[in-house]
């Protein structure tokens, strides 16, 4: 018999097999023991996570020799076929390839015939989310009202692309990300079936790589084995699975702390020279500035982070090095330049900027301190200038002796100043030339003031009694 991927090989043939849809999978058990069915669902979610896998389950329960069953045999000859995808009367079909209107009027014909073996015919549509508007609408009568013998399960990746008159018309059910704890030990049970043995940090690698994907981690680590056969070792995994090197992730955060421009100018040019993604370098520094902060905020971060004690406490130390404050403002500055990165033509320059910027971090103020600072700052109005009672205060005239002397005055001591108030042509031309050279002198103050009186006679103050507001 020819080799069979990992992710065929251990597909569940029962409902206790599926991994991380409990509550779906008990929700369709019941419907099942209970005789409460309905005649189309519509199983939504990420890749890799079920969806195909609980419709042929659902299959099988329905026309199990034994049932309907919510616990299908998986010995009579039905249970058989739909596991071999060879049963007459349950009908997968791709989406993405009978997406027209002629297709799903093919469908509707064959709809009226009864099941040649089983009670019920399903038809299991896949890829949902690529059928034509028009198609739809030509199955919207079919799925109001369907023969007895007919149910329907559409698994779509994105059922927002789906007209909401065949929402409505659905049981839906959203299956979600597998979370990495399941992942793991799934991958760890199919190691032991295969009689490989795998490190725990390279399942765990490969747990959060999936992303919540039951598929793609089975996948991976049907790579990795094929790599380095009957004992993987965690160097080896990174190799194949072209996972950055994490001493360059924790030396990066080392040389931040430290200042170390040439350092991290040197982490920056080995990410090239090794061919990793500069997109993937920031993640995996963003993954792991994520952990230094779930380190240093929660009590308990076994619950939230992967990892043996050792690993955890390699984090604490490396998160004790750094402020809270500090850790966000990191993350902030990654996350503003990630789709940077992604986009340029020159993500090298921009990778060394950014780490340039963050070990100067220390010298840098936060827009918001700036903000706070701004609006803590006293009015720029001198104190002679605002005094007296009133929400405004009453202004007061400045003294002339401290005006300012006009331009070509002789001020020098026992010289008599000439006084513009006197009617000097002289003095009064060369007072105008000084007030227009005066930048946010007695004209700027003034023209001030009489703004914030206008804005508090707006706002309601200093109006007379029975004086209307103006609008």
């Amino acid at each position: 018999m020819s080799y069979q991927v990992l992710a065929r090989k251990y597909r569940p043939q029962t409902f206790e097999e599926v991994v991380g849809q409990k509550p779906i999978v008990t929700t369709l058990q019941n419907a099942v023991a209970n005789k409460r069915l309905h005649h189309a669902y519509l199983f939504s979610g990420l890749r890799g996570v079920g969806k195909t896998t609980v419709a042929r389950l659902m299959a099988k329960a329905l026309n199990c020799a034994a049932g309907p069953s919510p616990t299908p045999c998986n010995a009579c000859s039905s249970c058989l076929e739909i596991a071999e995808c060879r049963s007459i009367d349950v009908l997968e079909i791709d989406g993405a390839s009978n997406r027209g209107i002629d297709a799903v009027r093919e469908l509707r014909e064959t709809v009226r015939y009864a099941p040649a073996r089983d009670r019920y015919k399903v038809y299991i549509i896949d890829e949902a989310h690529m059928l034509t508007t028009e198609a739809w609408n030509a199955l919207l009568k079919t799925l109001e009202e369907p023969p007895a013998h007919i149910v329907f399960i559409f698994a779509t990746t994105d059922y927002r692309k789906l007209p909401l008159t065949i929402l409505s018309r659905c049981q839906h059910f959203e299956f979600r990300k597998i979370a990495q704890a399941e992942i793991a030990a799934h991958l760890l049970r199919i190691a032991e079936g295969e009689k490989v043995r795998v490190p725990a940090g390279v399942v765990d690698l490969i747990a959060r790589m999936s992303e919540g994907s039951l598929r793609d981690a089975q996948s991976a680590l049907d790579q990795v084995i094929a790599f380095c056969g009957d004992s993987v070792t965690d160097e080896q995994a990174r190799t194949i699975l072209g996972v950055i090197d994490r001493d360059l992730i924790v030396g990066f955060y080392a040389a931040v702390r430290a200042r170390a421009y040439s350092r991290l100018i040197g982490i920056v040019e080995t990410v090239f020279e090794k061919g990793y993604l500069p997109s993937q370098f920031l993640e995996d520094l963003m993954a792991y500035g994520r952990d230094l902060l779930l380190v240093s905020v929660v009590a308990d971060p076994v619950r939230h982070l992967a990892g043996g004690p050792e690993e955890i406490q390699a984090l604490r130390d490396t998160a004790g090095q750094f402020s809270q404050d500090e850790l966000l403002r990191v993350l902030e500055l990654m996350t503003r330049e990630e789709h940077r990165v992604k986009s340029s033509t020159h993500p090298r320059f921009l990778l060394e900027a950014l780490a340039i910027k963050l070990a100067r971090l220390s010298d840098l103020r936060p827009i918001e301190e700036l903000i706070a600072t701004i609006d803590r700052a006293p009015s720029g109005r001198p104190p002679e200038e605002t005094g007296g009672a009133g929400p405004g205060g009453a202004r007061s005239r400045r003294d002339p002796s401290r005006r300012p002397a006009a331009a070509g005055a002789d001020t020098r001591p026992g010289r008599r100043r000439a006084d513009p108030e006197a009617g000097a042509p002289g003095a009064r031309r060369s007072g105008r030339a000084s007030g227009r050279g005066v930048v946010g002198g007695d004209r700027g103050r003034h023209a001030a003031d009489r703004l914030q009186r206008k804005a508090r006679f707006f706002q309601g103050e200093g109006r007379k009694p029975g004086q209307p507001r103006l609008s």
